[in-house]
């Protein structure tokens, strides 16, 4: 079952679904989690799935008490701190006003819930604590610095989202019955962050400061500290100047304390400390100043302390440009995208040009980044830059030339001196892989590749290139065949692997003869005709009385030979009677011996 067919289930259905059974709720939060490690992967994901997923959450909170007891739905884990943090994690960044109803409602009906996240925060600055002893006792980047620093992310990452999400917990940051300047003492939350900031970060930063991938993930946990401190800022101080209430001169007062303990830096010890790095990356990226100054306009504050302030915030120093991540705040309002900023701007060009063609205008206001006022005076000047001067001003988008000029062609020209003719030496311009670059080598080098993905693997087909014992007459009915022949391509296609088939079949044979022998076998065969030719020559020398054997050698001629029967039968009976007979029977007697011991 899916979530948008859980929102179709009748309500009281679903309430009672939820409450009793913890395998809807297991199955809820456990969605939410794969959609957490998906955007931390940048895995793409369905956005419906996680709206549907959050209206579950905020159709059982909005439920009454008599239907849904959500104190004991948080005693039994329903909603547990972790799922909360997930929920925060998730939702913090595109949904915030829904997320601070739902922890709002929850610690209003839950209070165990928020007795439990209380204990939390004490939680998160020991670990973060342990963490700053554990990064001073590094002396190079190993897996251990990585470890450190995941951890960092993660824990920085959970504290922004369940800050962002819920202003109890940000009033949960500062120490009850205190002032906001002692929320950067040294046992609270915010002062672990702030001395993981300046002296943690600065330190896992320099033991691989080559590595890109390494400053990245440096700078993510960065723009999570900065989102917490504007958070926290806005919450606390900023918010209350601008209402201008009678607690603007204490929020004031406030605001310069926190100001000087961020400038003098934390008295954390560290092996390597970038003092008022915090609230310089702040005011650079945030610009804290803009918003003091609006602040204190609103809240009437008196110029001389506006000034004072204005002349702090510029004696921070200034981080280099990249090697700090910007972080990831969302803004207030949508951003607007290129196409909005271009149609802006060729109405706004097309007031004074009326004549101009669209596509010249497209082309010319690119030229000035967007800015119509500067493609104006640049018309009117006769100022153009160099690329757009020559075009035509009537020049529109379904011309050819606007076409060229938006989707020009790859023109890879492949010189004679970059193309492989043998083994001879080449010079130092050689480069065998510009071929690569001609456009037409190129893709028809790609068709002849995807042509040979089509056919079947020779695995697949009959087995022509298989040894055999037997006759193989697959090839028997083969006939030539030539590019002139009339037969479809589908034909020529299979031939063309029939004969692939055949030839790697020999060479695979050929590839697998022993040459070790090659010149021995001729030189025997050579001696071989030798001996020949001597024993003719023997033969002919001998005379008639000699004769030869069987075995080839010479023996003297057989006497008893006759061509008369009665003759022969004497000879064959003489030779009968005269044969060894010791000789024979003791082959029979060994034979015998061998049939009875089991050898035969």
């Amino acid at each position: 079952m899916t979530a948008k067919a859980l929102l179709s289930v009748e309500n009281s259905v679903f309430l009672r679904s939820f409450t009793n059974d913890l395998k809807f709720s297991a199955w809820v939060f456990g969605e939410m989690k794969s959609l957490v490690k998906k955007i931390a992967t940048k895995q793409a994901f369905s956005s419906d799935l996680a709206t549907n997923l959050l209206t579950i959450v905020v159709r059982v909170l909005a439920a009454e008490p008599h239907e849904v007891q959500l104190d004991q739905l948080a005693q039994r884990g329903v909603f547990s701190v972790a799922r909360i943090l997930v929920m925060c994690s998730l939702y913090a960044p595109s949904n915030r006003q829904a997320m601070e109803w739902c922890m709002e409602r929850l610690f209003q009906c839950a209070p165990v819930l928020k007795d439990q996240i209380t204990m939390v925060i004490p939680m998160f600055t020991q670990v973060l604590v342990d963490i700053h002893q554990k990064v001073n006792m590094l002396k190079a980047h190993d897996e251990i610095a990585k470890e450190l620093l995941d951890h960092i992310a993660d824990t920085t990452h959970s504290i922004n989202a369940m800050t962002r999400c819920s202003p109890t917990i940000l009033e949960m940051l500062t120490p009850q019955g205190e002032t906001i300047q002692h929320a950067f003492n040294g046992n609270t939350l915010l002062y672990a962050i702030f001395v993981c900031y300046e002296c943690d970060l600065p330190m896992l930063s320099s033991l691989n400061s080559e590595n890109e991938v390494w400053q990245q993930s440096i700078g993510k946990v960065r723009s999570y500290c900065l989102n917490l401190l504007d958070t926290w800022m806005e919450h606390h101080l900023l918010s209350v100047l601008r209402m201008g209430s009678s607690q603007s001169e204490e929020a004031c007062e406030n605001l310069f304390g926190v100001i000087d303990i961020l400038l003098h830096g934390n008295n954390a010890p560290a092996i390597m400390t970038d003092n008022g790095t915090f609230l310089s990356d702040y005011n650079q990226l945030y610009n804290f100043k803009a918003a003091c100054k609006l602040a204190f306009q609103q809240a009437q504050i008196d110029e001389a302390r506006g000034d004072y302030l204005v002349l702090m915030l510029d004696k921070l120093p200034l981080r280099p440009s990249g090697k700090q991540q910007k972080p990831e705040k969302q803004p207030e309002q949508s951003q607007v995208s290129d196409d909005e900023k271009l149609l802006h701007a060729i109405s706004q060009v097309q007031e004074v040009f009326p004549d101009l063609g669209d596509g010249f205008l497209e082309l010319c206001i690119k030229a000035y980044n967007y800015q119509a006022e500067q493609a104006i005076m640049g018309l009117l000047e006769e100022n153009l830059p160099e690329a757009i001067a020559p075009l035509d001003r009537s020049l529109r988008k379904t011309d050819a030339a606007y076409k060229e000029i938006v989707n020009p062609k790859s023109k890879a020209i492949l010189k004679s001196d970059q193309i492989w003719v043998g083994k001879k030496k080449q010079p130092e311009a050689y480069k065998p892989e510009s071929a690569k670059e001609n456009a037409e080598y190129a893709a028809k080098t790609q068709a002849l590749i995807m042509s040979y993905d089509e056919e079947p693997p020779l695995w697949l087909d009959a087995p022509t290139n298989e040894y055999n014992d037997d006759y193989n007459d697959e090839l028997e009915d083969y006939t030539p065949f030539s590019a002139n022949d009339e037969m479809d391509y589908e034909e020529i296609k299979a031939r063309n692997k029939l004969v692939r088939a055949q030839e790697a079949e020999d060479e695979y044979w050929e590839s697998m003869r022993n040459r070790n022998h090659s010149a021995q076998e001729e030189s025997n065969e050579s001696n071989d005709d030798d001996e020949q030719v001597k024993k003719e020559e023997e033969k002919r020398s001998i005379g008639r009385n000699m004769t030869t054997a069987k075995n080839g050698a010479i023996v003297a001629e057989d006497k008893t030979a006759s061509n008369d029967a009665k003759k022969q039968n004497k000879n064959r009976a003489r030779k009968e009677h005269n044969k060894a007979k010791v000789g024979n029977h003791n082959r029979k007697d060994g034979a015998r011996r061998k049939q009875a011991k089991g050898m035969i």
